[in-house]
């Protein structure tokens, strides 16, 4: 059980009791039996409207702000142990945000687990979801993790709260639009790790530049209490790593592609054949878990001496590991490295990659809309085609990045590609300085909405598919131009709503694979 009786009225602050409860859930239409029901009320949608139907579902409880008296079909009764229900127990609370928080901090401080606590600009979800496959590969405990985009001021709460207390390792990710937002999910979270996936130009609308965006990600190791994985790309490794150690914490390592990193990526390669989807990684870990910081960027020549020292040292006592990881390009092969470190930080790598850590980080896939990559058979005419969805979200550097791993697949390469949202006034100039890169890396370009447009205007003429105003015109206009062995990438801003192109092709599949 979850939260056994009464625990949660005195998780929540109650004086009066409650009924054991099996789960936690927002959302009255996938509510299982047993669960509490928080019923959150936000811009679009009153949860208490819902409370009714949420016993109907099974639910043990309903967490409501103030009373359901005005409701017409609220019979209730006080028996001493809260508030009585015709069909089911109510908490009344003062605001049911605030009580889902609540319940989150009392979950994670009844717990022993080790927590790790993912934020960053680029691959957040990505790296949660390998890190769970490779822990759950190298210990025998429980492992609890977040899922899908529950990343904010609702969804970590809402995570921590479904935390079992009997849970070995926790992994939440960190997700944030302005400053301040990673310093209230840290705190909720208290993590022992903390690790920063990237750096990079996300939600630039609210924020000056990306020296903000790395203190606002870096709001995160002000909560970490023991170890710091960081990206080794500078400026900000040197502005990251002056943070954690004014925080206090101990062991602060980097991960990436340069030398002076604790975990460096020495190479990686995407499978020859179009039919592989693993991407083969080699890189050096330290040999004991006792990461350094790389020394501040400087133009003597004494410090360069002191960093190829540093870095004969390092080689010097590095083991290489080798392994296989799901999906394809520089982004999977990073992930795959940063779980792996973070493994590391926690004690649990050894010094080679067994069978069974092997095959879990091939058959570990990107989650939907993050690149994963279906084969889809169509008809009318009869085709196959490759589809990469990165559909969910899009910046910059994430379609560069989306597009490198579709340049590599032959023979035919199309991109669709909708706005890139939260870019502010230099939103239609990012769009357009894509167009090199996009005309680059594929045969034929389809855009959709405005800040696109400006993306296909600059495109040579010879790569300009279609543009048009909206993703459901784009998905037509898709399955009409698509060709026998086309290679597809779809993506844009979840308010793009590109996941739409990409149904309408699923919905229209006659069967997968070739």
């Amino acid at each position: 059980m979850l939260y056994e009786e009464h625990e949660l009225a005195h998780a929540l602050g109650l004086s009066g009791g409650s009924p054991a409860v099996s789960g936690v859930s927002i959302d009255s239409r996938t509510l299982e039996k047993g669960d509490v029901f928080f019923a959150l009320k936000g811009e679009r949608v009153d949860g208490s409207l819902y409370v009714e139907q949420a016993f109907q579902r099974g639910a043990a409880c309903a967490v409501v702000a103030g009373s359901l008296s005005s409701s017409a079909d609220a019979t209730r009764k006080n028996d001493g142990h809260g508030q009585g229900h015709k069909q089911g127990h109510v908490l009344e609370v003062e605001d049911t945000t605030r009580a889902l928080v609540r319940c989150g901090c009392y979950a994670r401080g009844r717990t022993s687990a080790r927590i790790i606590a993912i934020t960053g600009s680029l691959g957040k979800t990505s790296l949660r979801a390998m890190l769970q496959e490779v822990l759950q590969e190298l210990t025998t405990g429980k492992v609890c993790a977040s899922q899908g985009n529950l990343n904010n001021h609702i969804g970590v709460p809402l995570s921590l709260a479904r935390m079992a207390r009997d849970c070995d390792y926790g992994i939440f990710e960190l997700g944030m639009n302005h400053a301040g937002e990673i310093a209230a999910l840290g705190s909720w979270v208290r993590a022992h790790v903390g690790v920063i996936t990237s750096i990079a130009a996300v939600h630039s609308e609210f924020f000056n530049d990306e020296t903000e965006i790395c203190d606002a990600k870096g709001e995160l190791l002000e909560w970490v209490s023991e170890a710091a994985l960081l990206p080794a790309t500078e400026p900000y490794a040197s502005r990251l790593r002056d943070k954690a150690v004014a925080a206090g914490i101990e062991r602060v390592a980097f991960f990436g592609r340069e030398e002076t990193s604790d975990y460096v990526l020495q190479r990686w390669s995407d499978p020859r054949e179009a039919s592989d989807d693993s991407v083969s990684v080699r890189a050096t870990f330290p040999q004991r878990a006792t990461p350094s910081s790389p020394p501040s960027p400087s133009s003597s020549s004494s410090a360069s001496s002191c960093n190829a020292d540093k870095v004969q040292k390092q080689k010097q006592e590095r083991r290489e590991l080798r392994w296989q990881a799901g999906g394809r390009g520089y982004a999977r092969a990073l992930a795959s490295l940063c779980a792996l470190a973070t493994c590391d930080l926690l004690g649990l790598v050894p010094d080679k990659i067994s069978a069974g850590l092997w095959d879990r980080l091939a058959r570990q896939q990107p989650p939907r809309g993050r690149g994963r990559l279906a084969r889809l058979s169509l008809s009318g005419p009869p085709r196959n085609i490759r589809l990469i969805d990165e559909s969910y979200n899009a910046s910059p550097q994430a379609v560069e990045n989306a597009l490198a791993v579709l340049a590599r697949f032959p023979p035919r390469r199309l991109a669709a590609l909708g706005d890139m949202l939260e870019l502010g006034g230099e939103g239609a100039r990012m769009h357009a300085d894509l167009a090199l890169c996009a005309a680059r890396c594929c045969d034929l370009v389809f855009t959709c909405g405005s800040l696109s447009e400006k993306l296909y205007k600059a495109l040579p003429r010879d790569k300009r598919g279609a543009h048009d105003v909206d993703a459901d015109a784009m998905a037509t206009r898709l399955y009409a131009r698509l060709k026998d062995g086309d290679t597809l990438l779809v993506k844009g801003s979840l308010g793009s709503h590109m996941a739409r192109a990409v149904s309408y092709l699923e919905e229209r599949a006659v069967g997968h694979g070739y």
